[in-house]
C-alpha cells in the first residue's frame, strides 16, 4: 500500500501512489535560517530574498515565489522545515489548514515532504515554500514595500 517502505543498502524503496521510488539514506537535517531585515541569507540556502517596489508585482504568481507585503511581516523571520501540527490559512480560505494536509492535497511524494520548508513571522506561517502563501501576508498594488522570496533549485 502507499507509504510502504522497503529498506535496502544505501537507502530504501518507497511505494508512492502508483510509483516505486528510490530514497537515498537520510541526508542531514535542514537547518533553521533566520531571515533578518537586511534579507541577507547564507550561501547555499537555495532561497533568495529581495525588497522591491509594489509596481514590480507580476501579473501572475509562481508557487516557487512569495510576494509579501513588508508591513505585514515581523523580523527576524524563520525559514525552517515544516513540523507536524503546523497550520496555515492559505489565500482565499476562510479557515486554516494543516501543512500535512496541504502537502497531501498537492500530492507531494512522501520522501519529498521532509525537504519542504515554511517561512514563519512572529510565530505565524507566512508561506509553505513552493506551495501556498498565507492570507494577510500577500503583496498587492497598495503595498509600499514588497519582499520577494524565491526558491532556487539546485
Amino acid at each position: 500500500s502507499t507509504g510502504s517502505c522497503f529498506p535496502a543498502e544505501g537507502g530504501s524503496w518507497l511505494l508512492d501512489r502508483e510509483h516505486l521510488r528510490w530514497v537515498p539514506e537520510a541526508m542531514s537535517p535542514i537547518p533553521e535560517i533566520e531571515v533578518r531585515y537586511d534579507l541577507m541569507l547564507p550561501q547555499g540556502v537555495l532561497v533568495e530574498a529581495e525588497r522591491l517596489p509594489a509596481d514590480a508585482l507580476p501579473s501572475s504568481f509562481h508557487p516557487d515565489e512569495a510576494w509579501l507585503d513588508e508591513s505585514s511581516l515581523d523580523f527576524p523571520m524563520v525559514l525552517r522545515p515544516w513540523r507536524v501540527g503546523d497550520r496555515i490559512r492559505p489565500i482565499g480560505m476562510s479557515g486554516s489548514k494543516l501543512v500535512s494536509d496541504l502537502l497531501v492535497d498537492a500530492k507531494v511524494p512522501l520522501d519529498a515532504k521532509a525537504s519542504v520548508r515554511v517561512l514563519e513571522s512572529a510565530g505565524r506561517l507566512v508561506w509553505v515554500c513552493g506551495h501556498r502563501v498565507a492570507e494577510g501576508f500577500q503583496a498587492d498594488r497598495r503595498s509600499r514595500s514588497v519582499i520577494r522570496i524565491r526558491q532556487v533549485h539546485a
